[in-house]
């Protein structure tokens, strides 16, 4: 099989924008800033702060400062988003859109930041910064096959039948598995699939974090991901963003 020129249309056929995640411990990220974990910007005038559903305070697990995302995305231009996460084994979210953020808010020194252990991703309370990211299917994703299929059909002329595992090599296997992971901490693109795509027909993915091991770790290297419907997404709708956990 000639790989190289397969996995080079594999993504050309399957390349999308994305914004990846920049983390970084120099910069001392404020409550106003975009960062992972730590106090959060909360305006408690205005709203009951989240809390899940046994009643516990939701601790902060990512926030994004629109004015500091400088790249082209289908976000709001201005304002805030936030993602909060139980620290619990339930899989519970809540998504705040602050359209407008108060640079003169009292910060609750109540609220306490993510803990480290149990189920908490969060390792270290850092500052966020954001690039551009050419991203590509993951090779556990439900059309991953489908692609490798017309892209060995575009290189060799070949039908196959089957999937990876029934016309790749271990070595080969593994060389596809390695390029196509699906991985990084980003916004949009395509989803780290390690058990299942749990996207349904008419949704993406928002955000997803990816185990570091310095900054974030879920379970054994997984992943963390929340989807949103695409005209959701469009209405600035984060009412109703899902949210799970994939691990080895």
């Amino acid at each position: 099989m000639e790989l190289d020129l397969i996995i080079a249309e594999i993504k050309r056929r399957t390349a999308g924008k994305a914004v990846k995640l920049v983390f970084s411990e120099k910069k001392k990220a404020g409550p106003l800033d975009s960062k992972l974990g730590g106090l959060p910007y909360w305006d408690g005038e205005k709203a009951p702060y989240p809390t899940d559903s046994k009643g516990k305070a939701m601790p902060l697990l990512l926030q994004i400062n629109f004015s500091q995302l400088n790249i082209k995305t289908p976000l709001p231009k201005k304002g805030m988003l936030q993602f909060f996460i139980s620290n619990g084994k339930e899989c519970e979210c809540k998504v705040v859109y602050h359209e407008k953020v108060n640079p003169d808010f009292k910060l609750c020194e109540k609220i306490k930041t993510m803990p480290c252990g149990g189920f908490s991703p969060v390792l270290k309370e850092c500052a966020v910064s954001f690039e551009e990211l050419e991203d590509y299917v993951c090779v556990n994703d439900k059309d991953f096959d489908g692609v490798l299929k017309d892209a060995v059909k575009k290189v060799t002329g070949a039908d196959i039948k089957g999937g990876i595992y029934d016309n790749c090599s271990d070595g080969e296997c593994r060389k596809l598995c390695k390029t196509f992971t699906g991985g990084k901490s980003k916004l949009f693109g395509h989803p780290c699939i390690i058990q299942s795509d749990n996207r349904k027909k008419g949704e993406e993915l928002l955000l997803q974090l990816d185990s570091d091991g310095k900054r974030i770790m879920w379970g054994d290297y997984g992943v963390g991901a929340f989807i949103i419907k695409t005209e959701a997404l469009k209405k600035k709708d984060f009412s109703k963003v899902k949210y799970y956990r994939d691990c080895y």
